[in-house]
This record gives structure tokens, C-alpha cells and sequence, in this order.
């Protein structure tokens, strides 16, 4: 709703994975989250593969199935 009312929303306490993915798919414009820097390793790995689907390196979570990433 948020997004959809305003042209920029920020997003804070987005520290993982899943948050990021949320947060991009309703279209908020930034996040921020303290987890990523300090020192736990799931939550930077999250961050490592958010930046990665972003770029197209990897399949987003749209795009992969059960038997792996769609062509």
C-alpha cells in the first residue's frame, strides 16, 4: 500500500533473505539492516544472493522450480 502511494519508501530492519525479497517485490525503493555487518553469516550470505538475482547472476526465487533454475 505504502509503495504504491509513494514514489520512494525505505524499508528498515530488512536483514534477511527473505525480507529483501519482499521488499523488492512490493517495490520499496531502499532497506536497511544492521544483521547483514555483524559477523552472521546466513544474513550476509542472504545479502551475497539478493545482490546476485538482482544483477542476473543467479535465478530469483520466481524463477527456479523444483527441478532447478527455468531457462
Amino acid at each position: 500500500m505504502w509503495c504504491a502511494a509513494h514514489p520512494w519508501v525505505h524499508i528498515g530492519r530488512v536483514n534477511t533473505l527473505r525480507w529483501l525479497r519482499v521488499a523488492a517485490k512490493h517495490g520499496a525503493r531502499s532497506v536497511d539492516g544492521t544483521g547483514w555487518f555483524r559477523g552472521d553469516k546466513a544474513q550476509a550470505e542472504g545479502l551475497r544472493q539478493f545482490l546476485a538475482e538482482q544483477a542476473g547472476e543467479v535465478p530469483t526465487l520466481a524463477q527456479q522450480t523444483l527441478f532447478g533454475a527455468l531457462p
